[in-house]
């Protein structure tokens, strides 16, 4: 879980020593220096005064050209609503919908969760039902956290709690519930479901008694209802051209694509067949062409195959996404910034963004006796590690 502490926006005695003890506790990640009546020199006042090794997990909510100056992050506001040119630290901003987008900035504080500590008559404006499956770790709650609170805000916005159920009756008539239900679908944890079952395996035959109760029988899952289940975009990023230049992969895509450049602002897939490219500190939007896959195939016509197929197989030369150590994939839930970054830095040299699967395609080619091509989903909620651990002896 991330805690952020956000300054009161009056002077405070000793305020630096306080920030500096929160930091160097471990109490919070990151503070937010909030002082709409402070000068540019208060606030360079105060940041003189907090150790220089510590500038790096403040941010500031005024006077963002100090930003650059001591490497601080800033949050964007109805003050100051737009970031300095070139400006490539940590970028916050508030929030009061959860389908705000997040793209342009690293994290949001939305609020208020809870009714205003600070704020009389700030009420609590969700409820459970409006957060779930709209917000990611990207959301940090504000309004009326307190600590007897921090156990009902998780790091990805979902609060994890077990009900024990002890009596035989309701077992048996969940049970019951669940044995009539058509079909459950697997949707993650393909490969530790195999593992689990070849774990299993191995251990009935080490074991002369084995009756088909034993502890190694069974293993862990947990069951979503669709409604409460969200499909993120799973993205690619990849090392090298294959020996092309920008330009000349730029033009090679047009035989399979709509190749439009967009610049340098964040482009998001809008729909099915519709990429994104980040290359050479470039966006640019690929729409590929209708005669390119085939509608009624099920897994042809998945966006992850398109790419894979007319993009990473037939231009960059990679034929196996599990072994192949040009590729990496990063999760939508880490924002297509991410991927900008990765590119960047110099490690990657292009980025794709692909749309979401839907939660019918998935159902389609489970059906269909298919199997989803690797890296093609990424879920949300996930279950935290660790909660419950089920011992096999």
């Amino acid at each position: 879980m991330k805690i952020i502490v956000v300054s009161q926006d009056r002077p405070l005695q000793n305020e630096a020593e306080a920030i500096t003890r929160i930091l160097d506790s471990g109490v919070a990640d990151r503070v937010h220096i909030r002082k709409p009546t402070y000068s540019e020199s208060d606030t360079r006042a105060l940041l003189d005064s907090i150790p220089r090794r510590l500038w790096p997990v403040l941010s500031l909510h005024d006077h963002h050209v100090l930003a650059a100056e001591y490497g601080t992050g800033i949050h964007l506001n109805s003050r100051n609503p737009v970031a300095p040119a070139d400006f490539h630290n940590t970028v916050s901003r508030s929030c009061h919908s959860p389908g705000e987008s997040r793209e342009d900035v690293d994290y949001v504080f939305l609020s208020p969760i809870f009714d205003s500590i600070s704020k009389a008559g700030y009420k609590s404006a969700f409820t459970s039902d409006t957060l779930r499956g709209n917000i990611d770790s990207r959301c940090i709650a504000l309004g009326g956290v307190e600590p007897c609170r921090l156990r009902q805000v998780a790091e990805d916005g979902f609060g994890h709690h077990f009900w024990v159920i002890r009596d035989r009756a309701l077992i048996d008539r969940i049970t019951e519930i669940f044995a009539a239900m058509p079909a459950l679908y697997v949707a993650d944890g393909h490969h530790r479901t195999a593992a689990a079952a070849l774990v299993g395996g191995e251990k009935m035959k080490q074991n002369p008694k084995h009756t088909g109760n034993e502890e190694y029988c069974y293993f862990l899952s947990v069951i979503f209802p669709e409604s409460q289940l969200k499909i993120i975009d799973y993205n690619r990023v990849v090392k090298d051209l294959n020996g092309m230049t920008p330009e000349q992969f730029v033009a090679a895509l047009d035989d399979d694509f709509i190749v439009t450049c967009e610049g340098k602002d964040i482009v998001k897939p809008s729909a099915l067949h519709e990429f994104s490219m980040y290359l050479g500190g470039q966006w640019y939007r690929l729409k590929a062409r209708e005669e390119r896959y085939d509608d009624n195939d099920p897994i042809g016509v998945l966006d992850v195959t398109i790419l894979s197929n007319l993009v990473l197989d037939k231009l960059l030369g990679i034929k196996d996404l599990r072994t192949d150590k040009r590729i990496d994939f990063v999760g939508g839930i880490r924002g297509l910034g991410e991927l900008k970054e990765r590119v960047d830095n110099g490690g990657m040299a292009v980025a794709f963004a692909l749309y979401p699967v839907s939660m019918k395609q998935l159902v389609d080619i489970a059906d269909s006796g298919n199997i989803m091509p690797p890296k093609t989903t990424w879920f949300e909620p996930k279950l935290r590690s660790g909660l419950v651990i089920h011992s096999l002896d």
